[in-house]
């Protein structure tokens, strides 16, 4: 029996609940989600909304996490992360298993 992909979702600044490339194109090695649009979709937007909480040269800081923006976006991009996990989890032919990261950290901050 094949083992099981991990697929992976945190959120880091510049990258997406999902590893793609500069050219956004996922990575994971499972083509049903490495060609799937809709995922393509939502990793680059929830990528781009948490990586813009973070500010350079702002407030006197060199680097600043935007926590007010965040709490008040943070519906939103749980929203988005539930759509994600819950396309994953449609296209699930067996061959992968989610290990959501992102969630749980998005739901304490």
């Amino acid at each position: 029996m094949q083992e099981k992909k991990k697929i992976l979702i945190i959120l880091d600044y510049l990258i997406g609940p999902i590893r793609a490339s500069f050219d956004d194109q996922l990575m994971t090695g499972v083509p049903v989600i490495d060609e799937d649009d809709m995922l393509k979709e939502l990793n680059l937007r929830i990528g781009d909304m948490y990586s813009g909480y973070y500010e350079f040269d702002s407030h006197g800081q060199g680097c600043r996490f935007d926590e007010e923006r965040f709490r008040a976006e943070k519906g939103e991009l749980l929203d988005l992360l539930g759509k994600l996990i819950g396309r994953l989890g449609e296209l699930n032919d067996g061959s992968y298993e989610i290990d959501d990261q992102a969630t749980a950290g998005i739901s304490q901050m």
